[in-house]
């Protein structure tokens, strides 16, 4: 299940905002889920099949003081419903609100590459290398190869 808040003058996603959803699952039974990285989306997985009833809550009055922009927005009051079917369709979806620029997003947060990777092992039972090239001096006593006769 995916629920996405969109700003209704700019059709984009509604970001920075701590939305909070109760949702009543088909047995009855009613969940609250939250968006926690204030993305615009609430992402569910492992649903069971079924009609399910959404609504969104208010703002806490904490929130609502914090910003005088919670305080402006104006929420659905009505309750909708979806079902989340047993099987997965898959169909063309748009995304073209889900697209960030680079200020929307915390480049520290999304990194997900490792920097701290431990060293395994080191060798220990190895000759260093040498270039065989490298400190050679030109041979001035005794013959050259050149006057060496074989036999």
């Amino acid at each position: 299940m995916k629920i996405k808040f969109y700003g209704s003058s700019s059709q984009s996603l509604a970001s920075k905002i701590p939305f909070l959803v109760e949702v009543t699952d088909p047995s009855g039974r009613t969940i609250q889920y939250s968006d926690d990285d204030r993305d615009g989306m609430i992402y569910k997985t492992d649903l069971a099949g079924g009609i399910y009833k959404v609504r969104v809550l208010p703002f806490a009055d904490a929130d609502k003081a914090q910003s005088e922009e919670l305080a402006a927005l104006v929420l659905p009051e009505s309750t909708y419903e979806l079902e989340v079917k047993e099987q997965i369709v898959y169909q063309k979806v748009d995304i073209s609100g889900e697209v960030k620029s680079a200020s929307e997003v915390n480049i520290a947060a999304e990194d997900t590459g490792r920097h701290d990777i431990p060293v395994e092992s080191t060798l220990t039972d190895t000759v260093e290398w040498v270039d065989p090239s490298a400190g050679q001096a030109e041979r001035t006593d005794g013959p050259s190869s050149e006057d060496d006769n074989y036999i």
